[in-house]
């Protein structure tokens, strides 16, 4: 059965390019524009989510916020920010100490997104 994984970014360009990387390589894609929309969803899917790939900086509820809401709830879900820039230490901190990679920035290098996502689902 495919792993599931949700991206979420309020740029379509970005939602659809990382869907079509990952979807190529077998994973059950399914995409929100912003953190209301990414909590709607999961909760559509009972947390049946295996990855997240999040957006830092989006209008309405940034990543930062919605990575506390999802974690309120579905606290197994693995998540991978994605942004435009660095993270600052508030972000890199968070990412240390929940145990996640270090965020993927845009413009993405197609082979480090599918080798981080690989690594972060165990595979």
């Amino acid at each position: 059965m495919a792993k599931t994984i949700m991206i979420v970014d309020d740029d379509p360009s970005i939602r659809y390019s990382l869907g079509r990387i990952l979807g190529v390589k077998g994973y059950d894609i399914k995409v929100a524009y912003s953190g209301r929309e990414c909590m709607k969803e999961v909760g559509k899917l009972k947390g049946k989510v295996d990855l997240i790939l999040l957006d830092i900086m989006m209008p309405e509820v940034d990543g930062i916020t919605t990575f506390y809401n999802i974690k309120k709830v579905y606290p197994d879900i693995k998540i991978i920010f994605i942004s435009a820039v660095q993270p600052d230490e508030k972000v890199k901190d968070l990412l240390r100490a929940e145990g996640h990679r270090p965020n993927i920035t845009k413009p993405f290098d197609i082979g480090k997104v599918v080798e981080t996502v690989k690594e972060v689902l165990g595979e």
